[in-house]
């Protein structure tokens, strides 16, 4: 089987905008993720969304997760030519149609980080008022 499907429900009845884009779109994080990043963008797609699955506050390498899949589809590390990003990315024709979704993905993965507050949860943590 070329791709793992991924059937966890993720939304429990909440209103996050995180929990709710995750479960409509996990899907296409999946498969844009494996299609950037490999097997390994792939299992951290996975991973969130187990994690967002549970009812649970998200731990912190959760949002480490979200940072990485942000990382990757905002193709942070393509410049670097000794990951494997940068192949992947490489391999990718810019006139196929993918590149306007994982554009798309790309945007509702910021929109949904930044209105749960998470857009930068693991690079700046917030102080606690005095």
């Amino acid at each position: 089987m070329l791709y793992q499907h991924i059937t966890t429900t993720v939304c429990h009845f909440t209103a996050d905008p995180l929990h709710v884009f995750i479960a409509l779109s996990s899907d296409a994080l999946f498969h844009a993720s494996r299609l950037l990043a490999g097997s390994p963008g792939a299992k951290c797609v996975t991973r969130i969304v187990d994690a967002l699955s549970k009812a649970e506050p998200l731990t912190r390498a959760t949002k480490k997760d979200l940072q990485a899949m942000l990382d990757i589809f905002s193709l942070e590390l393509v410049d670097d030519f000794y990951r494997p990003e940068a192949g992947y990315f490489a391999a990718i024709d810019p006139a196929d149609p993918v590149v306007a979704d994982i554009c798309l993905l790309t945007d509702g993965l910021r929109e949904a980080l930044a209105e749960s507050a998470l857009l930068h949860a693991t690079a700046r943590p917030v102080a606690a008022a005095a």
